[in-house]
Protein backbone atom coordinates (compact mmCIF):
# COMPACT_ATOMS: atom_id res chain seq x y z
CA UNK A 1 0.00 0.00 0.00
CA UNK A 2 1.32 3.37 -1.16
CA UNK A 3 1.78 6.23 1.66
CA UNK A 4 -0.89 8.09 -0.25
CA UNK A 5 -3.14 5.22 0.14
CA UNK A 6 -2.19 4.68 3.70
CA UNK A 7 -3.06 8.54 3.95
CA UNK A 8 -6.48 8.28 2.69
CA UNK A 9 -7.38 5.29 4.81
CA UNK A 10 -6.57 6.95 7.70
CA UNK A 11 -8.83 5.65 10.99
CA UNK A 12 -10.59 2.91 8.85
CA UNK A 13 -9.97 0.71 12.01
CA UNK A 14 -8.20 -2.21 12.91
CA UNK A 15 -7.33 -4.98 10.48
CA UNK A 16 -9.59 -7.58 11.51
CA UNK A 17 -11.51 -8.69 14.32
CA UNK A 18 -12.08 -12.46 15.60
CA UNK A 19 -15.22 -13.77 17.55
CA UNK A 20 -14.93 -16.31 19.68
CA UNK A 21 -17.38 -17.23 21.99
CA UNK A 22 -18.17 -14.21 24.98
CA UNK A 23 -15.23 -12.43 23.60
CA UNK A 24 -13.66 -10.55 20.47
CA UNK A 25 -10.26 -10.33 19.86
CA UNK A 26 -8.02 -7.60 18.11
CA UNK A 27 -5.54 -9.72 16.89
CA UNK A 28 -2.04 -8.94 15.43
CA UNK A 29 1.19 -10.89 14.84
CA UNK A 30 2.99 -8.14 16.53
CA UNK A 31 4.05 -5.20 14.53
CA UNK A 32 1.40 -6.63 12.51
CA UNK A 33 -2.19 -5.05 10.56
CA UNK A 34 -4.13 -4.23 13.98
CA UNK A 35 -1.35 -1.20 14.52
CA UNK A 36 -2.17 0.01 11.26
CA UNK A 37 -3.28 3.29 12.48
CA UNK A 38 0.10 3.35 14.78
CA UNK A 39 2.06 2.66 11.85
CA UNK A 40 0.55 5.45 10.09
CA UNK A 41 0.88 8.21 12.42
CA UNK A 42 4.47 6.83 12.86
CA UNK A 43 4.88 7.88 9.08
CA UNK A 44 3.20 11.00 9.24
CA UNK A 45 5.84 12.38 12.35
CA UNK A 46 8.28 10.81 9.94
CA UNK A 47 7.19 12.36 7.03
CA UNK A 48 5.02 15.63 7.65
CA UNK A 49 7.53 17.86 9.76
CA UNK A 50 4.53 20.28 11.01
CA UNK A 51 3.30 17.14 12.89
CA UNK A 52 6.73 16.00 14.00
CA UNK A 53 7.69 19.86 15.03
CA UNK A 54 4.18 19.95 17.46
CA UNK A 55 4.40 16.35 19.05
CA UNK A 56 8.15 17.21 19.66
CA UNK A 57 7.53 20.31 21.46
CA UNK A 58 5.25 18.84 23.30
CA UNK A 59 7.19 15.66 24.51
CA UNK A 60 10.03 17.86 25.16
CA UNK A 61 8.15 20.12 27.25
CA UNK A 62 6.43 16.94 29.19
CA UNK A 63 10.22 15.68 29.74
CA UNK A 64 10.94 19.65 31.80
CA UNK A 65 7.98 18.56 34.72
CA UNK A 66 8.73 16.32 37.56
CA UNK A 67 6.20 14.51 39.97
CA UNK A 68 5.15 15.09 43.02
CA UNK A 69 3.44 12.23 45.37
CA UNK A 70 1.62 13.91 48.34
CA UNK A 71 0.34 11.48 51.51
CA UNK A 72 -2.44 13.50 53.52
CA UNK A 73 -1.10 16.61 52.11
CA UNK A 74 2.19 16.56 52.37
CA UNK A 75 4.85 15.88 50.36
CA UNK A 76 6.65 12.04 50.20
CA UNK A 77 9.55 10.49 49.11
CA UNK A 78 8.02 7.07 47.32
CA UNK A 79 9.22 4.78 44.71
CA UNK A 80 7.32 6.33 41.87
CA UNK A 81 9.41 9.67 42.20
CA UNK A 82 12.06 7.38 42.14
CA UNK A 83 11.29 5.58 39.06
CA UNK A 84 9.78 8.79 37.18
CA UNK A 85 13.24 10.04 37.66
CA UNK A 86 15.32 6.90 36.62
CA UNK A 87 12.87 4.03 34.74
CA UNK A 88 15.60 1.61 34.76
CA UNK A 89 19.43 0.94 34.65
CA UNK A 90 19.46 2.41 30.92
CA UNK A 91 16.40 4.62 30.44
CA UNK A 92 15.72 7.48 32.53
CA UNK A 93 12.78 8.87 33.50
CA UNK A 94 12.59 11.97 30.65
CA UNK A 95 13.26 9.12 28.03
CA UNK A 96 10.00 7.03 29.59
CA UNK A 97 8.10 10.12 29.20
CA UNK A 98 9.01 11.05 26.10
CA UNK A 99 7.78 8.06 24.24
CA UNK A 100 4.58 7.78 26.35
CA UNK A 101 3.89 11.08 25.33
CA UNK A 102 3.92 10.21 21.68
CA UNK A 103 2.54 7.00 21.93
CA UNK A 104 -0.52 8.69 23.30
CA UNK A 105 -0.51 10.78 20.12
CA UNK A 106 -0.47 8.22 17.83
CA UNK A 107 -2.60 5.51 18.79
CA UNK A 108 -3.94 6.92 22.67
CA UNK A 109 -2.64 3.84 24.11
CA UNK A 110 0.68 3.51 26.20
CA UNK A 111 1.60 0.28 27.82
CA UNK A 112 4.18 0.09 30.65
CA UNK A 113 6.04 -3.24 32.39
CA UNK A 114 6.44 -2.55 36.05
CA UNK A 115 9.34 -4.86 37.02
CA UNK A 116 9.12 -6.84 40.28
CA UNK A 117 6.75 -8.67 42.60
CA UNK A 118 3.25 -8.28 41.78
CA UNK A 119 2.77 -7.36 45.31
CA UNK A 120 6.01 -5.65 46.18
CA UNK A 121 7.47 -2.38 45.46
CA UNK A 122 8.46 -2.09 41.51
CA UNK A 123 12.20 -2.05 40.56
CA UNK A 124 11.43 -0.65 37.16
CA UNK A 125 9.37 0.89 34.67
CA UNK A 126 10.00 -0.44 30.72
CA UNK A 127 7.86 0.78 28.23
CA UNK A 128 6.15 -1.33 25.36
CA UNK A 129 6.17 -0.60 21.85
CA UNK A 130 1.79 -0.40 21.15
CA UNK A 131 2.43 -2.14 17.96
CA UNK A 132 3.16 -4.91 20.36
CA UNK A 133 0.44 -5.74 21.80
CA UNK A 134 -3.21 -7.00 21.34
CA UNK A 135 -6.35 -6.76 23.61
CA UNK A 136 -9.40 -9.22 24.08
CA UNK A 137 -12.48 -8.30 25.42
CA UNK A 138 -15.46 -9.65 26.97
CA UNK A 139 -19.30 -9.64 25.76
CA UNK A 140 -19.67 -6.02 27.47
CA UNK A 141 -16.77 -4.66 25.75
CA UNK A 142 -14.09 -4.70 28.31
CA UNK A 143 -10.85 -5.53 28.40
CA UNK A 144 -10.36 -8.83 29.27
CA UNK A 145 -6.77 -9.72 28.38
CA UNK A 146 -3.24 -7.50 27.03
CA UNK A 147 -1.28 -9.78 25.23
CA UNK A 148 2.13 -8.62 24.34
CA UNK A 149 4.58 -10.08 21.14
CA UNK A 150 7.85 -10.20 19.85
CA UNK A 151 9.19 -8.58 22.99
CA UNK A 152 11.47 -9.97 25.99
CA UNK A 153 7.98 -9.55 28.19
CA UNK A 154 5.93 -11.52 25.85
CA UNK A 155 2.89 -13.40 27.74
CA UNK A 156 -0.80 -12.70 27.92
CA UNK A 157 -1.73 -10.21 31.11
CA UNK A 158 -5.15 -10.73 32.64
CA UNK A 159 -6.87 -8.57 34.64
CA UNK A 160 -7.91 -8.66 38.13
CA UNK A 161 -11.04 -7.26 40.04
CA UNK A 162 -8.24 -4.10 40.89
CA UNK A 163 -8.47 -3.57 37.21
CA UNK A 164 -4.83 -4.69 36.94
CA UNK A 165 -2.97 -6.61 34.52
CA UNK A 166 -1.19 -9.90 35.74
CA UNK A 167 0.39 -12.62 33.95
CA UNK A 168 -0.31 -15.94 35.54
CA UNK A 169 3.08 -17.41 34.17
CA UNK A 170 5.53 -14.28 35.59
CA UNK A 171 4.32 -13.28 39.00
CA UNK A 172 7.21 -10.87 38.66
CA UNK A 173 6.14 -8.38 35.97
CA UNK A 174 3.10 -5.94 36.01
CA UNK A 175 1.26 -4.08 32.44
CA UNK A 176 -0.02 -0.96 33.03
CA UNK A 177 -1.97 0.55 30.15
CA UNK A 178 -2.03 4.54 29.68
CA UNK A 179 -5.12 5.71 27.94
CA UNK A 180 -6.08 8.98 26.34
CA UNK A 181 -9.48 9.85 27.73
CA UNK A 182 -10.60 10.12 24.27
CA UNK A 183 -10.19 6.39 23.09
CA UNK A 184 -7.80 7.37 19.84
CA UNK A 185 -4.62 9.06 19.00
CA UNK A 186 -4.35 12.66 19.75
CA UNK A 187 -3.41 12.57 16.03
CA UNK A 188 -6.53 11.83 14.92
CA UNK A 189 -8.36 15.29 16.16
CA UNK A 190 -6.58 16.54 12.74
CA UNK A 191 -6.21 13.62 10.49
CA UNK A 192 -7.94 15.79 7.59
CA UNK A 193 -5.51 18.67 7.74
CA UNK A 194 -2.87 15.98 8.18
CA UNK A 195 -4.11 14.30 4.64
CA UNK A 196 -3.93 17.69 2.98
CA UNK A 197 -0.30 18.37 4.31
CA UNK A 198 0.70 14.93 3.29
CA UNK A 199 -0.91 15.61 -0.28
CA UNK A 200 1.07 18.80 -0.71
CA UNK A 201 4.23 17.40 0.44
CA UNK A 202 3.94 14.32 -1.73
CA UNK A 203 2.65 17.40 -4.67
CA UNK A 204 5.97 19.63 -3.99
CA UNK A 205 8.14 16.48 -4.25
CA UNK A 206 7.03 16.14 -7.61
CA UNK A 207 7.69 19.30 -8.79
CA UNK A 208 11.14 19.01 -7.44
CA UNK A 209 11.82 15.93 -8.72
CA UNK A 210 10.26 17.29 -12.21
CA UNK A 211 12.67 20.13 -12.50
CA UNK A 212 10.73 22.38 -10.58
CA UNK A 213 7.59 25.09 -11.14
CA UNK A 214 7.78 26.94 -14.86
CA UNK A 215 7.95 30.42 -13.99
CA UNK A 216 9.00 32.10 -16.86
CA UNK A 217 7.87 30.75 -20.78
CA UNK A 218 10.36 32.23 -23.46
CA UNK A 219 8.63 32.19 -26.41
CA UNK A 220 11.28 32.75 -29.78
CA UNK A 221 9.41 34.84 -32.55
CA UNK A 222 12.04 33.88 -35.38
CA UNK A 223 11.60 30.85 -37.47
CA UNK A 224 14.97 28.78 -35.96
CA UNK A 225 15.85 24.95 -36.47
CA UNK A 226 15.96 22.73 -33.86
CA UNK A 227 19.92 22.90 -32.82
CA UNK A 228 19.31 26.43 -32.83
CA UNK A 229 16.45 26.07 -30.38
CA UNK A 230 18.85 23.57 -27.83
CA UNK A 231 21.94 26.06 -28.15
CA UNK A 232 19.58 29.34 -27.29
CA UNK A 233 17.47 26.60 -24.60
CA UNK A 234 21.52 25.80 -22.93
CA UNK A 235 22.36 29.23 -23.00
CA UNK A 236 19.39 30.68 -20.78
CA UNK A 237 19.99 27.83 -18.72
CA UNK A 238 23.34 28.77 -18.05
CA UNK A 239 22.55 32.63 -17.36
CA UNK A 240 20.02 31.30 -15.21
CA UNK A 241 21.89 29.05 -13.34
CA UNK A 242 25.64 31.70 -13.48
CA UNK A 243 26.47 33.14 -9.96
CA UNK A 244 27.13 36.21 -11.78
CA UNK A 245 23.67 37.17 -13.01
CA UNK A 246 21.75 36.46 -9.67
CA UNK A 247 19.04 35.42 -11.56
CA UNK A 248 18.48 37.79 -14.28
CA UNK A 249 18.26 36.47 -17.64
CA UNK A 250 20.20 38.44 -20.06
CA UNK A 251 19.39 37.13 -23.65
CA UNK A 252 20.37 38.09 -27.24
CA UNK A 253 17.30 37.05 -29.10
CA UNK A 254 16.75 36.34 -33.10
CA UNK A 255 15.60 39.15 -35.61
CA UNK A 256 11.92 38.89 -34.76
CA UNK A 257 12.50 39.39 -31.21
CA UNK A 258 11.31 37.39 -27.95
CA UNK A 259 8.51 37.35 -26.11
CA UNK A 260 8.84 36.71 -22.37
CA UNK A 261 5.42 35.62 -20.03
CA UNK A 262 5.75 35.36 -16.37
CA UNK A 263 4.45 32.09 -15.19
CA UNK A 264 3.01 33.18 -11.86
CA UNK A 265 0.56 30.78 -9.74
CA UNK A 266 -2.55 29.90 -10.92
CA UNK A 267 -5.57 30.89 -8.89
CA UNK A 268 -6.06 26.62 -8.04
CA UNK A 269 -2.37 26.72 -6.86
CA UNK A 270 -2.95 29.71 -4.79
CA UNK A 271 -6.00 28.74 -3.18
CA UNK A 272 -3.97 25.16 -2.60
CA UNK A 273 -1.28 26.86 -0.80
CA UNK A 274 -3.61 28.85 1.17
CA UNK A 275 -5.33 25.75 2.47
CA UNK A 276 -1.75 24.27 3.22
CA UNK A 277 -1.09 27.43 5.62
CA UNK A 278 -4.56 27.13 7.22
CA UNK A 279 -4.25 23.28 8.03
CA UNK A 280 -0.58 24.20 9.51
CA UNK A 281 -2.36 26.24 11.98
CA UNK A 282 -5.13 24.02 12.16
CA UNK A 283 -2.44 20.80 13.40
CA UNK A 284 -0.67 22.97 15.69
CA UNK A 285 -4.08 24.62 17.48
CA UNK A 286 -5.76 20.94 17.71
CA UNK A 287 -2.27 19.68 19.27
CA UNK A 288 -2.31 22.62 21.94
CA UNK A 289 0.72 24.18 20.78
CA UNK A 290 -0.11 28.00 20.43
CA UNK A 291 1.37 29.66 17.18
CA UNK A 292 4.05 32.31 18.94
CA UNK A 293 6.16 28.99 19.76
CA UNK A 294 6.59 27.86 16.38
CA UNK A 295 5.52 30.68 13.91
CA UNK A 296 7.75 33.42 14.00
CA UNK A 297 5.67 36.11 12.55
CA UNK A 298 2.98 35.39 15.03
CA UNK A 299 5.30 35.73 17.99
CA UNK A 300 6.03 39.15 19.87
CA UNK A 301 8.05 40.08 22.98
CA UNK A 302 4.61 40.21 24.91
CA UNK A 303 2.65 36.97 24.04
CA UNK A 304 6.15 34.69 24.33
CA UNK A 305 5.52 34.11 27.86
CA UNK A 306 1.33 33.83 27.78
CA UNK A 307 2.35 31.31 25.12
CA UNK A 308 4.38 28.91 27.03
CA UNK A 309 2.03 29.48 29.88
CA UNK A 310 -0.80 27.84 27.80
CA UNK A 311 1.27 25.15 26.16
CA UNK A 312 1.94 23.83 29.99
CA UNK A 313 -1.63 24.38 31.39
CA UNK A 314 -3.72 23.28 28.33
CA UNK A 315 -1.60 20.77 26.76
CA UNK A 316 1.71 19.34 28.83
CA UNK A 317 0.18 19.10 32.48
CA UNK A 318 -3.16 17.43 31.83
CA UNK A 319 -0.61 14.41 29.71
CA UNK A 320 1.74 14.35 32.56
CA UNK A 321 -1.33 14.11 34.92
CA UNK A 322 -2.42 11.34 33.37
CA UNK A 323 0.84 9.33 32.72
CA UNK A 324 1.91 9.96 36.65
CA UNK A 325 -1.26 9.50 38.48
CA UNK A 326 -2.47 6.20 36.48
CA UNK A 327 1.32 4.79 37.12
CA UNK A 328 1.89 6.28 40.30
CA UNK A 329 -1.37 5.04 41.41
CA UNK A 330 -0.47 1.19 40.54
CA UNK A 331 3.11 2.07 42.44
CA UNK A 332 0.84 3.35 45.61
CA UNK A 333 -0.85 0.06 45.66
CA UNK A 334 2.35 -2.38 45.43
CA UNK A 335 3.97 0.39 48.33
CA UNK A 336 1.03 -0.27 50.31
CA UNK A 337 0.89 3.46 50.32
CA UNK A 338 -2.35 5.49 49.74
CA UNK A 339 -0.47 8.08 48.36
CA UNK A 340 -1.61 10.49 44.77
CA UNK A 341 0.63 11.66 42.17
CA UNK A 342 0.29 14.64 39.99
CA UNK A 343 2.60 17.34 38.35
CA UNK A 344 4.71 19.30 40.35
CA UNK A 345 3.86 22.63 39.15
CA UNK A 346 5.99 24.80 40.90
CA UNK A 347 9.24 23.14 39.19
CA UNK A 348 7.76 24.63 35.76
CA UNK A 349 9.44 27.58 35.27
CA UNK A 350 7.15 28.75 32.89
CA UNK A 351 4.31 28.69 35.19
CA UNK A 352 5.67 29.08 38.93
CA UNK A 353 5.22 33.03 38.96
CA UNK A 354 1.87 32.60 37.40
CA UNK A 355 1.54 30.06 40.86
CA UNK A 356 2.61 32.70 43.08
CA UNK A 357 0.92 34.92 42.45
CA UNK A 358 -2.07 33.73 42.26
CA UNK A 359 -1.54 31.92 45.69
CA UNK A 360 -0.55 35.50 46.73
CA UNK A 361 -4.53 37.00 45.90
CA UNK A 362 -5.59 33.46 47.24
CA UNK A 363 -4.03 34.97 50.85
CA UNK A 364 -5.57 37.89 50.51
CA UNK A 365 -8.97 37.13 50.21
CA UNK A 366 -8.48 35.13 53.72
CA UNK A 367 -10.63 32.14 52.90
CA UNK A 368 -7.73 29.20 52.94
CA UNK A 369 -5.25 29.04 55.95
CA UNK A 370 -1.00 29.12 55.02
CA UNK A 371 -1.07 25.00 55.39
CA UNK A 372 -4.04 24.90 53.18
CA UNK A 373 -2.29 27.37 50.81
CA UNK A 374 1.24 25.01 51.27
CA UNK A 375 -0.81 22.10 50.52
CA UNK A 376 -1.66 23.01 47.57
CA UNK A 377 1.79 22.87 46.30
CA UNK A 378 3.33 19.70 48.26
CA UNK A 379 5.17 21.41 51.28
CA UNK A 380 4.48 20.49 55.05
CA UNK A 381 2.68 22.36 56.92
CA UNK A 382 3.77 25.06 59.47
CA UNK A 383 3.09 25.71 63.23
CA UNK A 384 0.31 28.45 63.74
CA UNK A 385 -0.41 27.90 60.16
CA UNK A 386 -4.07 26.49 60.42
CA UNK A 387 -5.35 30.30 61.06
CA UNK A 388 -6.66 32.13 58.53
CA UNK A 389 -5.44 35.71 58.41
CA UNK A 390 -7.19 38.88 56.76
CA UNK A 391 -6.13 42.71 55.71
CA UNK A 392 -6.75 44.96 58.56
CA UNK A 393 -6.22 48.14 56.95
CA UNK A 394 -10.24 48.95 55.84
CA UNK A 395 -12.22 51.08 58.59
CA UNK A 396 -15.34 52.59 58.71
CA UNK A 397 -16.01 55.58 56.38
CA UNK A 398 -17.58 57.66 59.38
CA UNK A 399 -15.02 56.78 62.05
CA UNK A 400 -14.20 59.77 63.69
CA UNK A 401 -10.59 60.88 64.75
CA UNK A 402 -11.50 59.15 67.96
CA UNK A 403 -11.83 56.43 66.93
CA UNK A 404 -8.93 56.35 64.97
CA UNK A 405 -6.93 57.23 68.36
Amino acid sequence: MSFLSRVFNLGRGVAGQLAAGNSTTIFTDGLGDAADPISHYSNILDDVSVAANAVDKICKAAMTTTPLCTLDKKYIDTTATKLLEQASKTVTGDELLYKVVEDLHKGGDSYVILVGNFDRPATELVRIDPRKVSTTYDHNGDIKTLAIYNDVYSGVFWVNDDGRFYNKDNPFVELVRIAHPSGRGILNSCRDELDILSVGLQKNGLLVKNGGRVSMLLNFKDNIDENELVARTKSVERAARSKGYGGFLSIVSGENGLEVKEMGLSPKDMDFAELQRICKQDVYNRLGVPLPLVDNSAATYENMANARIQLYTETVIPLTNLIYSKLGAILAIRDKKPYKTLTDEMKIPAIRDMLITEMQKRKLLGIETINELRALIGLAPVEGGDRVYIEAKLIDINATDTTLG
